[in-house]
């Protein structure tokens, strides 16, 4: 979980525009994005911000946490002290909010957490539909494998993980939701429950 989100995701950090029901605080790693990717899956508006950015952001809902630091951070910010926090891995005594164990039960939680507390879009995203082996071999591309490791895995020629690229891609862009590379992919099957975030530490 390492990557850096802003060299390889291409995922924007910045301060609120306007008010969001989920902020994630930014500790720029891969975590971020599948955070947004997550809570945006389950229905939520969701943004992360960069404590590091000079503007204050427009207060979230919820904010989700992972870090002591940041979580005094934007406590000191105007406006912060009432949003609800949701500090996974770290302990939270004085702010309203609720600890999460950095454990395989994580995504659970934070899933009730936001059924209680905060509103859904008014409407989800379709899920783009893929077959299963244009996701198993996409899976593997988009985590991280090269075209070449992709099609020794899956015992593919090359050109047919580029087609199955090139489909599902496409499907993405009928749906309103564009792929210009394979992070971005990553963050769309993602999206759509096709790759978990535990998968992420392969």
């Amino acid at each position: 979980m390492t990557s850096q989100i802003d060299q390889e995701l291409r995922v924007p950090l910045y301060s609120l525009p306007s008010p969001a029901t989920v902020a994630v605080v930014a500790e720029r790693d891969l975590t971020d994005a599948a955070l947004v990717a997550l809570v945006e899956s389950l229905g939520y508006h969701t943004v992360v911000i960069d404590l590091d950015v000079n503007a204050t952001p427009m207060p979230p809902t919820i904010a989700i946490i992972r870090s002591a630091d940041k979580l005094a951070r934007f406590r000191a910010r105007r406006g912060m002290h009432n949003c609800l926090i949701a500090a996974i891995g770290i302990d939270i005594r004085d702010a309203p909010g609720i600890a999460i164990a950095d454990s395989p039960l994580a995504a659970r939680q934070l899933e009730t957490l936001l059924e209680q507390t905060a509103r859904r879009r008014p409407q989800l995203r379709s899920r783009v539909c893929v077959t299963d082996r244009e996701r198993e071999i996409l899976t593997t591309y988009a985590l991280g494998a090269t075209l070449r490791e992709t099609s020794h895995t899956h015992y593919v020629a090359e050109s047919t993980v580029r087609a199955h690229y090139r489909r599902v891609s496409q499907r993405y862009s009928e749906a309103g939701r564009p792929v210009g590379n394979k992070a971005q992919l990553l963050l769309q099957f993602m999206a759509d429950g096709w790759v978990q975030p535990d998968q992420l530490a392969m």
